[in-house]
């Protein structure tokens, strides 16, 4: 293998960068993802706190979310669940192939079975889950 080296300005081995490029994709997906399905997820939050003796319909939570004002309303909260998604799926992408490398030994991870993805991407999200629980209670509260 050729070793990766800093030559004032850039990484000269594409594998040297691998872990953030991870670690940047997996953020990034989080975010969109949250982002794409925010309303729905304000919709959900409308629907737990409805105290009335008549159930809440989606129409009438979609227009109690417009009747609050902008386009935002439909996202209020979003930067909160963003916060805590980025790093999290971050985690996840970068430990899962960490883990994905090491069950290969090293070797091509696109030959791995059924289970040895199962088990890296559940010890990945257990572990990324176990470290970003603090931000889900600040979150919520």
């Amino acid at each position: 293998k050729e070793e990766a080296h800093f030559d004032g300005g850039h990484f000269t081995h594409a594998e040297a960068l691998r872990p953030y490029k991870l670690l940047l994709s997996g953020a990034v997906a989080g975010v969109v993802s949250r982002t794409s399905t925010a309303p729905i997820d304000r919709l959900r939050m409308l629907f737990q706190v409805h105290e009335s003796r008549s159930r809440m319909t989606i129409m009438q939570g979609v227009r109690k979310m417009a009747a609050e004002g902008t386009i935002k309303s439909f996202f209020r909260g979003n930067g909160a669940n963003c916060l805590k998604i980025a790093p999290e799926t971050a985690l996840k992408f970068a430990i899962n192939d960490r883990i994905k490398r090491f069950v290969c030994n090293g070797g091509d991870t696109s030959k791995m079975g059924y289970f040895e993805r199962l088990l890296s991407g559940g010890i990945s999200g257990g572990i990324a889950q176990g470290s970003i629980y603090p931000l889900e209670m600040i979150r919520t509260r």
